[in-house]
């Protein structure tokens, strides 16, 4: 779960869609609102290096970011030496991730693996932290019940209108 988390830290700037409300979804408050998440894959004890490396900047910038989420990819084997991203493999560690939740692994596939992601971050995100910020905002859509007091009753709004779009 981390690799999802952390790019949530540095924000989407400068995207203009009409989804971009919804990018706040892709905040880790945002689960903390939701009175049933989805199963959250176990902790992968791989990517400690990669944690130890790169998320240890105190002004991290997309570009830290994306070297963060590049090292995560390639030790889960779904990022090509050249930074590309196998597709096919990023689907088979999605799938086995969230088994427990078939349509939520099925949005994930159709909106953020097969479909071009470049409204969820502007032109320094590279396309891995894109797609992460999609797959973190359909988890966020995912959650059946949110908590409606607090902070949380515009979370729930927001999930609402975003689910609805």
């Amino acid at each position: 779960m981390h690799r999802f988390v952390v790019l949530v830290a540095f924000g989407v700037a400068s995207v203009l869609t009409i989804k971009e409300e919804c990018f706040k979804l892709a905040n880790p408050v945002t689960m903390s609102c939701c009175k049933a998440p989805p199963p959250r894959p176990s902790k992968d004890e791989s990517i400690k290096e990669c944690f130890e490396k790169f998320g240890k900047t105190r002004k991290p910038t997309a570009e830290t970011a994306c070297e963060l989420e590049l090292c995560i990819g390639k030790k889960q084997g779904y990022i090509a030496d050249d930074g590309t991203i196998n597709k096919k493999a990023l689907e088979a560690d999605v799938a086995e991730k969230f088994k427990q939740s078939p349509d939520l692994v099925e949005n994930i596939t159709k909106h953020c693996i097969n479909a071009d992601v470049d409204e969820y971050g502007s032109e320094d995100f590279c396309e891995l932290m894109k797609t992460s910020h999609c797959i973190h905002v359909q988890i966020a859509m995912a959650c059946p019940e949110y908590d409606d007091r607090g902070h949380c009753s515009e979370i729930k709004s927001l999930a609402e209108k975003c689910s609805a779009e």
